[in-house]
């Protein structure tokens, strides 16, 4: 009873070493992938940085050496399939970008 309560929350003794092995090698292959991944989703470095709260040189070091630690990439992983948190961002990118426009009121615009 006592070698089950010893080993019961070990990894190893639910997994065997194959395939410990295996999950390595898939979150080996997702952090190589991260640069891919970030440069898909369409988001800007600067975006992902602030949300990440960490500078963007730290941002691009990582991105650039493959290093996010595991809550890193999670949180990334969590934004880019967070569609509020896309139109978010894409209609704060949009509104910034049209801050100079000139406007007009829609009585104006009828009456052209």
């Amino acid at each position: 009873m006592d070698t089950i309560a010893k080993t019961k929350n070990r990894p190893s003794a639910i997994m065997s070493k194959p395939v410990l092995m295996e999950v390595v090698k898939e979150y080996g292959l997702l952090l190589d992938s991260m640069p891919v991944i970030i440069k898909e989703s369409g988001y800007k470095a600067i975006y992902l940085a602030k949300r990440l709260d960490m500078p963007i040189t730290t941002f691009h070091h990582k991105k650039r050496k493959k290093t996010f630690t595991y809550p890193e990439v999670q949180r990334i992983i969590q934004m880019l399939n967070d569609d509020d948190e896309l139109e978010d961002a894409y209609f704060r990118e949009m509104a910034e970008s049209r801050a100079n426009d000139e406007v007009c009121s829609f009585e104006s615009l009828m009456s052209v």
